[in-house]
């Protein structure tokens, strides 16, 4: 299986028609909208392969006494929110190791320092889970989730907030809430 190159916005729009994937609803709601995937294609944050989006995701097991650390919900730039219950993630890019981006996850989303990182380490083989996209609906896609255990110091142990740090390729995105709470249930099995 190839990857589709896509290099324009009309090139995407023929390849999802061909493929019969109603994108009329994407940019309202939850959804995010062409110019988004456009974007996200483009910079190698996902790929296009037989009528499905693959994308390869950096997991952060991030553990504070017996609770996870977990997104509760994403604020976009457009001041759209959507509620989220998923540790914090950061996709790969193009030839990126799962580590990286675990790091750069860190720096970016949670504004982190170098000092405050004492480990990022793999913790099993990737996880792939096939399901259809909430960020785009009728997309059917294939995450390959690369969970990491990452041990850090100086996160709060309440409920915060941080913003997107403008250093990053994230224009969609712009805060981040974030809770305490027990990892989702695909995520049980790592740890039995």
């Amino acid at each position: 299986m190839t990857q589709k190159v896509i290099r324009d916005m009309n090139e995407l729009k023929d390849w999802l028609s061909s493929h019969k994937i109603d994108f009329s609803t994407w940019g309202s709601g939850v959804a995010k909208s062409l110019d988004d995937l456009l974007h996200e294609v483009q910079k190698g944050d996902s790929k296009l392969q037989s009528a499905r989006r693959i994308v390869d995701v950096a997991v952060l097991i991030i553990k504070s006494g017996e609770k996870y650390l977990i997104e509760s919900e994403q604020e976009f730039s457009d001041c759209r929110t959507r509620s989220r219950y998923w540790p914090p993630s950061e996709k790969l890019k193009i030839d990126e190791e799962a580590e990286s981006a675990a790091k750069r996850c860190l720096f970016e989303e949670l504004g982190l320092r170098d000092d405050q990182i004492n480990s990022v380490k793999r913790m099993s083989q990737p996880i792939v889970e096939e399901k259809q996209s909430s960020s785009y609906p009728g997309l059917l896609t294939e995450y390959h989730l690369h969970v990491i255990e990452a041990k850090v110091n100086g996160l709060p142990q309440r409920e915060f907030k941080t913003k997107e740090e403008p250093f990053s390729n994230d224009q969609l995105v712009r805060w981040h809430t974030w809770k305490w709470g027990d990892l989702p249930s695909n995520f049980q099995h790592i740890f039995a």
